[in-house]
């Protein structure tokens, strides 16, 4: 025992199974996260000139959902039935190799995604008619899945090390899966919180254009608050109106009301 140190007693059991379903849900929320980020991206693609990005765009998403829903299955199905992945019961399992070649599959799948929805925006912005540190600030919120991708390339160390265990088998919650790709379940949630950070680009505006530079300026009409979509070589802007900017004098006011006219009997 190491002073300091405070053990805490776990029912292994509970444990496995808590981890078995961590890396099932984990499988779910990296691809709604990509495709939330996706998404963004279709949105702000709908000028007539991005009709090749949209449809780009659309086939990505489609492949993102394809590979996590079989992965998801892969995973869904290690053990039958899947109470033996954690030790409770008698069935088969897939062996850890299978598992870990199919984490390696979709982290590949992970990575290219991550740097072509970083990527796409410098595309988009290149003619948009925005200020440089506009399309610096864009492009580094909707870049935050390239930096996802780091701890992806970090956590393939932990998948190929899984998958070289051709002996095992019982599913991720054995003894020697979960000794590997513990460590590797820390990067995976770093991944997912930047990814889920780059597909909120749209909702952060309102936060962002509280900061000098960002917000909308008379002599720079296309501020932040004017990103709706790309296209056509510039930023289309839905105007706002303010009651409190209209400056209305009240004496002139008067000069518009039509004089009272004299009732007359008869």
């Amino acid at each position: 025992m190491f002073p300091g140190v405070v053990r805490f007693e776990v029912d292994p059991t509970k444990a496995a199974v808590f981890f078995t379903t961590a890396q099932i849900a984990y499988i779910l929320t990296t691809g709604l996260s990509k495709l939330g980020v996706g998404l963004v991206l279709f949105r702000l693609a709908s000028g007539a000139n991005m009709r090749a990005v949209r449809i780009i765009l659309i086939i990505s998403m489609l492949i993102v959902t394809l590979l996590c829903l079989v992965t998801t299955l892969i995973f869904g199905l290690q053990c039958r039935p899947l109470s033996v992945a954690w030790g409770v019961g008698k069935g088969a399992c897939l062996s850890t190799s299978v598992l870990g070649t199919t984490g390696l599959a979709l982290s590949g799948m992970d990575v290219t995604i991550s740097w072509f929805y970083a990527l796409l925006p410098v595309y988009m912005l290149y003619k948009t008619q925005l200020r440089l540190k506009i399309k610096i600030m864009i492009m580094g919120l909707l870049g935050l899945g390239a930096v996802s991708s780091i701890a992806i390339i970090v956590r393939i160390k932990y998948l190929v090390d899984l998958s070289r265990l051709t002996s095992a088998s019982g599913g991720l919650a054995t003894q020697d899966a979960v000794e590997i790709t513990l460590e590797g379940t820390v990067y995976s949630i770093l991944e997912i919180a930047l990814s889920i950070l780059a597909a909120s680009m749209t909702a952060l505006r309102p936060l962002l254009m509280k900061i000098p530079g960002f917000k909308d300026d008379p002599s720079h009409p296309a501020g932040l608050g004017s990103v709706i979509t790309f296209g056509h070589g510039s930023v289309r802007k839905i105007p706002s109106y303010h009651l409190d900017d209209r400056d209305v004098s009240v004496v002139d006011s008067q000069e518009h009301i039509v004089p009272a006219r004299p009732l007359t009997s008869g």
